[in-house]
């Protein structure tokens, strides 16, 4: 075996234990390719049992139990590269030097089916005062994972199934019914407020497009986080949300409906207190 890059692709993952049904899952040690492994907050075997940790939970999210045994699908990857940057060089320089970076390669198999190659690398430019170098490799383990286990759940649901369907346009489906909606409400807001007497110290009748143009934005924000919090679970694990997730940048379901229940609330809010001024 090659100590500097470990990873070798199996040949025939269970060959001599009969095949196992039922949404299972291997998660094989992650090897790391030590020549491109440049960090010094934290180490290699820190670096691959927190994404081996990370996977975990999100394959377990996706419905899937994981076993050390044999398994209805199988994960074997490297990380190919870690690096920490220079925080003071993000800082200075952010997106010209000190970048901090993860990539894994491997492949997702299942049974028979040809094996499913994948290689996921996350990119940190910048942060407060650069932004911590081992928060933001831990930031990048959790992403890499979140994107292999939703891969992983795509493999036991097809891509064409009514559930993958749904979830494909309702990420787009909110977005344009957020906009309708928002215009609507927004427009009822302007509407109303010019039947409101002018004050000395409000907003003259002439002027009043700004509350509209605010309020629209407002209400815009509003429902698109509304329809995702209350998106079904589905949807919220599904390929389709993990861009908005990596977004969000939280964990557990429950923590990103709270987030997005936050940001339904808090607009409404500016929006009461914006008439105000009216």
């Amino acid at each position: 075996m090659d100590i500097d890059n470990p990873f070798k692709s199996p040949v025939d993952f269970g060959s001599s234990e009969p095949a196992v049904s039922g949404n299972t899952i291997q998660i094989r040690p992650f090897p790391i390719r030590m020549s491109r492994f440049h960090c010094s907050v934290l180490t290699p075997k820190e670096v691959s049992l927190m994404l081996h940790q990370e996977l975990v939970n999100y394959c377990r999210e996706q419905g899937l139990q994981v076993v050390e045994g044999a398994a209805a699908q199988q994960i074997e990857a490297e990380i190919a590269e870690v690096e920490d940057g220079n925080q003071a060089l993000r800082y200075l320089l952010p997106f010209l030097a000190g970048q901090a970076k993860v990539t894994v390669k491997g492949e997702i198999r299942q049974g028979k089916r040809p094996a499913k190659p994948f290689e996921i690398s996350r990119n940190f430019h910048m942060g407060a005062f650069g932004g911590s170098s081992k928060t933001m490799i831990k930031q990048g383990l959790q992403r890499i994972a979140m994107q292999i286990g939703v891969r992983v759940g795509a493999e036991t649901q097809p891509a064409n199934s009514a559930s993958s369907m749904f979830a494909k346009f309702y990420v787009p489906g909110v977005i344009v019914a957020a906009l309708l909606l928002a215009i609507i409400l927004a427009t009822i807001c302007y509407q109303t407020s010019l039947t409101w007497p002018e004050r000395h110290d409000g907003m003259p009748k002439n002027e009043r497009w700004i509350f509209w143009l605010m309020s629209s934005w407002m209400w815009y924000i509003a429902c698109a986080a509304g329809g995702y919090a209350f998106a079904p679970q589905s949807v919220l694990t599904s390929r389709a949300f993990v861009k908005v997730r990596e977004i969000v940048g939280v964990k557990s379901i429950l923590t990103m409906r709270i987030v997005f229940g936050i940001f339904t609330v808090l607009p409404v809010v500016g929006i009461y207190f914006f008439a105000k001024l009216v």
